[in-house]
C-alpha cells in the first residue's frame, strides 16, 4: 500500500477530524459442545484502574477504570457480536438490541438468534449480518454411537429419527435430518435432502464421514465427538455428494425452500474451517496424544493433502455462493493454522473468502501473550487480508487475572492494522468465551483516520507505532505496554441521558480545555468546562431529540446516543 505522508496545518488536521467523527459507525477454536454455550462460574469483576499518557500541554496521567457507557462516539474500532447476545459484566444482564445497535457493527448468528440480528438492524446496526454454520460436524442423536463398522449399517429407530436436539449452527439441524443420511447409508435408499421438491434426491454412503483405522486393524471407525447437542461425526470434505447436500443446505439458509424459509442474514460463516488436520487427528487419537496416537486417518495421508481438500471445498461452497443470481458473501473462521510462523496460510483464500476470523488474536487463548515475531506475523497477515478489501476479526481470548492489561494490549495492536470499515476487534475472556462485552473507554477516543501503516520506532525493546490525525498508537511488543496518545476529544459518557430544556447535563470525556462550543442536536447550549474530562452543559431552549457535540481547538466530538426528550412543559425563562 503507497501512501503519500504530506504535513496538514491546524485547521487541515480539525476538518479532517470532525470528518473521521461524523461517517458511519483464529488458532483453533476448542469443540464447540465444550465452549459455544460456556456460562460464568463467578461473577466478573469490573477492570482495575490504569494510567494512560496523554497528549496535552502539560503531561499529565489520567486514571481510567472500565466503564459500561451508554454513550460512545465513532472511532476506528469496531465491534462483531459473536454467536450469542453478549451480557454486561457488571448487571450480568443481556444487553438490549438498542445497545447492541449502537455499539457493534456486525453480527454472526446461528439461524435461531437470525431474527434478533434482523432486529439489530431495523435498530441502526451498521454492518453485516453472517449466519453461522460449523462446517466439520455432522450431528446425530446422543444416546447412540454410530461408529463402529456394524453401526454404521444399522438404520435409526423411530424415537432417534424424531429427535430435535442437534444446534441451529448445524446443516442437521432439522428434526431426523442425521438419521435421513443413516437410513440412506443403511438402505441404499435416496433422499430429498434440502426439503425442495425441484431439487433431485441424493443418496448418502459411508465415504460421506472420515474414519479411524486403530492399530493392527482391519476395521474403520467414524471419527465421533460429543458436540453440537449430540453425537458429532467428522464429514469427509472431499466426498462431491457430501459438498452437493452441504452446498445445498447453506443455500436454503439463504434463498428459502417452500419448507424452510430463508434466515435473512447477509452472507454465510463458516466455522473450524480447517488449515490442517491437527483437530481431527486431536479427536480421533483421544485420550492419547496425536505425538503417541498409533491409529491411522484413513482418508488422508497428510496434512498438507488433507488441508488442499478443505481449500477447494471452499472454492466450490463460494462459486455456489456467488453464481446464478447468488450473491452471498462468505467469512471463515480458519483454525489449526500457524500464522505464528508463517503470515500467509490465509493467502490462497483470499479470492474465496470475503471475510475472516483470527480467533487468538495477540493473546495465546488465556496463557498471556504471543511472542513479538508471531504477533508481527499476524500483523503482517491482517494487512494483507484488508489491503484486498476482506473483512478481518481480531479475536483476543485473554484471562481474567489480567484482563484489563491484555485487553488494552490487544486493542492497541490491533489499532496498528485496523483500516477503513473492514476491521473488527473482539476481546472475551477465554474462561467464557463471548459470553460478556467488556467495555473500554479506549474503544471510543477519537483518533480519527490513520496517516500511515504502522512503523517500527525501536529494536530493543520492539516497539510499533501508528499515526492517526489525531493521535497516535504505540505498541511495545518485547514488555507488552501499550500507548494511547490523543489529541482531539472524545464523548465517552453524558448524564442524564434525557430530559428538556434547562437541564443540567454531565458530559464526560477527553481533551476538553478550550472548548470553545457545546450543541444538542446541532443547536448552542451554555456550558462550563469542569476539566479536560468533563462538561457541564445546560440543554438550550426549544432542544430537541439528537446528538451532543463539543467542539475545541483539537476537533469535534460527538456522542453515539442520542439526547432523548422527557415529555412536560420546558422551565418558564427567566424574566
Amino acid at each position: 500500500m503507497s501512501i503519500k505522508l504530506v504535513k496538514p496545518s491546524f485547521w487541515a488536521l480539525a476538518i479532517l477530524c470532525a470528518i473521521a467523527l461524523t461517517l458511519p459507525f483464529l488458532v483453533d477454536m476448542p469443540a464447540l459442545a465444550d465452549t459455544l454455550f460456556v456460562q460464568a462460574t463467578e461473577k466478573p469483576t469490573l477492570g482495575s484502574n490504569i494510567s494512560l499518557e496523554k497528549e496535552t500541554p502539560t503531561s499529565i496521567s489520567i486514571s481510567t477504570p472500565l466503564v459500561i457507557s451508554p454513550v460512545t462516539i465513532t472511532t476506528p474500532t469496531k465491534h462483531p457480536v459473536i454467536y450469542k447476545v453478549p451480557k454486561n459484566p457488571a448487571t450480568q444482564q443481556e444487553l438490549t438490541p438498542q445497545e447492541i445497535a449502537q455499539k457493534f457493527n456486525a453480527v454472526i448468528f446461528h439461524r435461531g438468534l437470525a431474527p434478533k440480528a434482523l432486529e439489530y438492524r431495523r435498530l441502526g446496526l451498521q454492518g453485516s449480518l453472517m449466519q453461522y454454520i460449523i462446517m466439520e460436524q455432522l450431528v446425530g442423536p446422543p444416546e447412540r454411537v454410530f461408529s463402529s463398522p456394524l453401526e454404521q449399517t444399522q438404520e435409526c429407530t423411530k424415537e432417534e429419527r424424531e429427535w430435535d436436539g442437534a444446534w441451529n449452527n448445524n446443516v442437521t439441524m432439522d428434526k431426523g435430518a442425521f438419521c435421513e443420511i443413516q437410513d440412506s447409508i443403511a438402505t441404499g435408499k435416496t433422499f430429498d435432502h434440502d426439503l425442495n421438491p425441484s431439487t433431485p434426491p441424493i443418496q448418502a454412503t459411508e465415504d460421506w464421514f472420515l474414519h479411524v483405522r486403530p492399530f493392527q486393524s482391519l476395521e474403520t471407525y467414524r471419527i465421533v465427538r460429543n458436540g453440537g447437542g449430540g453425537k458429532a461425526y467428522y464429514p469427509n470434505p472431499d466426498n462431491k455428494d457430501w459438498q452437493e447436500y452441504f452446498i445445498a443446505r447453506l443455500l436454503r439458509e439463504m434463498k428459502g425452500t417452500p419448507n424452510h424459509p430463508k434466515s435473512g442474514m447477509d452472507g454465510i460463516y463458516l466455522d473450524n474451517l480447517e488449515l490442517s488436520w491437527n483437530k481431527v487427528r486431536r479427536d480421533m487419537c483421544k485420550p492419547t496424544l496425536p505425538e503417541n496416537c498409533t491409529s491411522k486417518l484413513e482418508e488422508y495421508q497428510s496434512s498438507q493433502e488433507y488441508g488442499d481438500v478443505v481449500f477447494s471445498f471452499i472454492k466450490r461452497i463460494h462459486n455456489a455462493l456467488h453464481t446464478n443470481n447468488n450473491n452471498f458473501p462468505l467469512w471463515a473462521n480458519m483454525i489449526e493454522g500457524a500464522p505464528w510462523n508463517s503470515d500467509s496460510e490465509w493467502d490462497r483464500f483470499e479470492p474465496y473468502l470475503e471475510g475472516g476470523l483470527l480467533e487468538a488474536f495477540a493473546l495465546d487463548w488465556g496463557n498471556g501473550y504471543f511472542s513479538p515475531s508471531t504477533i508481527e506475523n499476524q500483523l503482517k497477515q491482517a494487512q494483507k487480508w484488508l489491503e484486498k478489501g476482506n473483512n478481518y476479526i481480531a479475536g483476543a481470548p485473554g484471562n481474567s487475572t489480567n484482563r484489563d492489561e491484555q485487553a488494552r494490549f490487544a486493542l492497541a495492536t490491533y489499532l496498528l492494522i485496523a483500516e477503513g470499515n473492514n476491521a473488527y476487534f473482539s476481546y472475551s475472556d477465554r474462561s467464557n468465551l463471548y459470553d460478556y462485552f467488556w467495555e473500554y473507554p479506549e474503544y471510543y477516543y477519537n483518533f480519527g483516520n490513520p496517516i500511515e501503516p504502522y512503523q517500527q520506532v525501536s529494536s530493543n525493546p520492539k516497539v510499533l507505532r501508528r499515526a492517526f490525525e489525531c493521535g497516535s498508537v504505540e505498541v511495545d511488543l518485547t514488555n507488552k505496554v501499550p500507548k494511547f496518545t490523543i489529541i482531539c476529544p472524545t464523548i465517552s459518557s453524558f448524564t442524564p441521558s434525557s430530559g428538556r430544556a434547562g437541564t443540567k447535563v454531565v458530559i464526560t470525556g477527553t481533551n476538553f480545555t478550550g472548548a470553545k462550543s457545546v450543541s444538542f442536536n446541532k443547536l448552542a447550549a451554555s456550558f462550563t468546562v469542569n476539566s479536560a474530562t468533563q462538561i457541564t452543559a445546560t440543554a438550550p431552549k426549544g432542544v430537541t431529540e439528537g446528538l451532543i457535540s463539543v467542539q475545541t481547538p483539537g476537533g469535534v466530538a460527538n456522542s453515539k446516543l442520542k439526547f432523548t426528550i422527557d415529555p412536560g412543559i420546558d422551565p418558564p425563562s427567566p424574566i
